[in-house]
């Protein structure tokens, strides 16, 4: 089998694009380390966003989820929100990316 017909035979790229400073809280399904400093949510209608935390802060401390005190406007925004994991870390939020799923 040639390269690229393997490369045509494996998965979807992701690739992340620009999106605003929040994400409306209720549409948080779910949440899974994206490694070093990042987050991936599950947000309502199969979307998946790329949350970056600060530099110190590592995306495996929020395995089994995470707390937050929820604004009136119902957001959790970049530099305003601390995320507080069940470990006891805390972090901020520093930006989002949303990830997008594109085939070749």
């Amino acid at each position: 089998m040639a390269s690229s017909e393997a490369r045509d035979m494996g998965a979807p790229r992701v690739i992340e694009r620009k999106m605003g400073k929040c994400v409306p809280l209720n549409s948080v399904l779910g949440v899974q380390s994206g490694g070093g400093n990042k987050l991936v949510l599950f947000l309502r209608g199969q979307r998946l966003v790329s949350a970056t935390l600060e530099k110190a802060c590592q995306g495996r401390d929020y395995y089994s989820g995470f707390l937050v005190s929820q604004h009136s406007d119902g957001q959790l925004c970049v530099d305003r929100d601390e995320l507080l994991a069940r470990s006891g870390a805390k972090c901020k939020v520093q930006g989002y990316r949303e990830m997008m799923l594109v085939e070749d």
